[in-house]
């Protein structure tokens, strides 16, 4: 998960540059084990987004995946980032 606090008056420029990430990697997808990306708003800061890549892997890369730390560094320049790796455990339907 990459999340990105655009500095001020670039919330509408980061939106359109992850729309246009998504819909390029959805295109172009030759990263075997991705499965899903996708990116969500902050519901009450307008100018707070993350990035989701979901992975099918046998294990996960320590660091991230050599896509994460390519769109972190063409997005640093949008704002504040924070990466991480996340490992999911469980998914139940409710």
């Amino acid at each position: 998960m990459i999340k990105i606090q655009a500095a001020s008056g670039q919330g509408t420029k980061l939106n359109d540059e992850l729309t246009t990430v998504v819909q390029t990697m959805q295109r172009h997808s030759d990263c075997q084990g991705l499965t899903k990306i996708g990116f969500c708003q902050h519901g009450t800061v307008p100018e707070c987004f993350a990035l989701h890549l979901w992975w099918e892997t046998a294990s996960p890369e320590n660091q991230g995946s050599k896509i994460a730390h390519s769109l972190i560094q063409s997005l640093q320049n949008f704002g504040l980032l924070s990466y991480s790796v996340w490992i999911e455990q469980e998914e139940k339907q409710v």
